[in-house]
Formats: structure tokens, C-alpha cells, sequence
């Protein structure tokens, strides 16, 4: 839940205005205020002064953006780094191709694959065409 509010915090710095926040999050403006009032009040400081026209962060409220984006970047990384770890390609590929194949069209292939799955092997077996069933 935590999170989530940081999430709503950033995006209304961000973006300047809560309105155009709660565009981007799919929530009311009014959900928004609510969600920054009450962070406000668990914090026990205030974090923006409103005016009709604009946002201003309070000292408080750049410090709390800073670490709330810090934060928010980690956890997207880390997610985008073990999202990648188990889509990308591991082990030993092995491929048995006839000697002119193998000479002419496969280098090119795997260093093209190579390039996207860095943690593949290559085993490449030249084989006669009548081996290769």
C-alpha cells in the first residue's frame, strides 16, 4: 500500500498537477487528493502547498520525492532485471548442420542470436547431409 502511494506522490510531482496524475494512474482527482492528504497526515508534514494554479513542494515534500523515486527506480529495475533472467535463453545449443551450411549462412545467425542471449552456448557439429536425419 505503501508503494502505491509513493507511486501516486511521484506522479503528481511529475506531472504538476493532480488532475493530469490521476489521468495517468486511472484514478479520480479527488482519489489523489485524498491519497496525498493522507500520506501528509501519516508523515505528519506537509509535502505540497496547493494553490489553485499550481503544486509547490515543500523542503519536506524534495526530500520525500527524492527517495520515493529512488525507491520506485530500484524496485523497477530489479523487476526488469528478473523479468529479462527468465525470458533470456541459457545453456547449450547444439546444431548439426551440413559442412557448407555450417561454413556460409549458420556464423551469421548465431552471432545474431549470440548478441540477444548472452548467457547460450554454441556446440556447432559439421556433419555429411546423409548424417543429419
Amino acid at each position: 500500500m505503501k508503494l502505491k502511494t509513493m507511486n501516486v506522490f511521484c506522479k503528481v510531482v511529475e506531472k504538476g498537477v493532480m488532475a493530469h496524475a490521476a489521468d495517468d494512474l486511472n484514478i479520480t482527482p479527488a482519489a489523489v487528493s485524498k491519497i496525498i492528504s493522507e500520506l501528509e497526515e501519516s508523515l505528519g508534514t506537509r509535502l505540497l502547498n496547493r494553490t489553485t494554479r499550481k503544486l509547490i513542494l515543500t523542503q519536506s515534500g524534495i526530500e520525500y520525492y527524492e527517495s520515493c523515486h529512488s525507491i520506485i527506480n530500484q524496485i523497477n529495475d530489479l523487476h526488469e532485471h528478473f523479468s529479462q533472467l527468465s525470458t533470456e535463453l541459457k545453456g547449450e545449443l547444439r546444431i548439426a548442420a551440413p559442412t557448407s551450411y555450417g561454413l556460409t549462412d549458420l556464423p551469421q545467425i548465431i552471432a545474431g542470436f549470440q548478441k540477444d542471449s548472452l548467457r547460450s552456448r554454441f556446440r556447432l557439429i559439421y556433419m555429411m547431409l546423409s548424417q543429419i536425419s
